[in-house]
């Protein structure tokens, strides 16, 4: 199955990650949740390239006809093409990445990618996203606010899916992410979900390739 994703080049690099542990129980009453999280931390990366967007429903789509899950074509019929791929289980997803020479993102990964080198938790702050991005019954398209792309060009990283990376809490897979459902825009939020578990409705994934 060839496939001509665009993707965007981590340097390698200390990267500032995390959040005030200050600031987390506020944050946590407005619904934000942080497993691995404990206060901001200056973290070690090595380079890596992490695709421009999510994975979308017609990317996915071509691969599930080409393994033959009939139950994920039935499901993905029912979206937009150029929607990014949602409610689909860590262990597709984690099959999709390494059928494409690449791998889930770690947290860090997914979270230096997103942010920068030194950028904010919160890139607006706790009140001030762009009106239209948050709040959402539904993610846009798949290249539909390229003007919230990341330092390093990494688009829907606010507003689309949350997103798997190959990271546990307590055996459950870490999602990453700000949703098109929340309300508020936070890198270092994190959900953990049961890897065997149904698929959580508004989680899609991207995969890595390694330098």
């Amino acid at each position: 199955m060839a496939e001509t994703a665009m993707l965007c080049h981590i340097p390698t690099g200390f990267y500032t990650l995390g959040v005030s542990q200050y600031e987390i129980p506020a944050l946590q009453e407005l619904g934000l949740r942080f497993y691995t999280v404990t206060g901001i931390r200056r973290t070690y990366i090595r380079s890596f390239h992490i695709r421009t967007h999510p994975v979308s429903v017609a990317e996915l789509f071509r691969f599930v006809e080409e393994i033959g899950d009939h139950e994920q074509i039935g499901y993905l019929r029912s979206f937009e093409p150029d929607l990014p791929a949602m409610g689909i289980e860590f262990r597709l997803a984690a099959r999709y990445a390494k059928r494409m020479g690449g791998r889930l993102p770690t947290a860090s990964e997914w979270e230096a990618a997103a942010r920068g080198k030194n950028g904010p938790a919160m890139p607006f702050g706790k009140d001030n996203c762009p009106l239209g991005i948050l709040g959402r019954q539904a993610p846009p398209a798949i290249g539909a606010h390229p003007e919230l792309a990341s330092p390093f060009g990494v688009q829907e990283v606010i507003g689309s899916v949350m997103e798997w990376t190959s990271d546990l809490f307590e055996g459950k897979a870490i999602a990453k992410g700000t949703p098109f459902n929340s309300s508020i825009a936070c890198f270092a939020d994190e959900a953990a979900y049961r890897r065997d578990s149904a698929p959580m409705f508004n989680v899609g994934f991207r995969y890595v390739l390694l330098d």
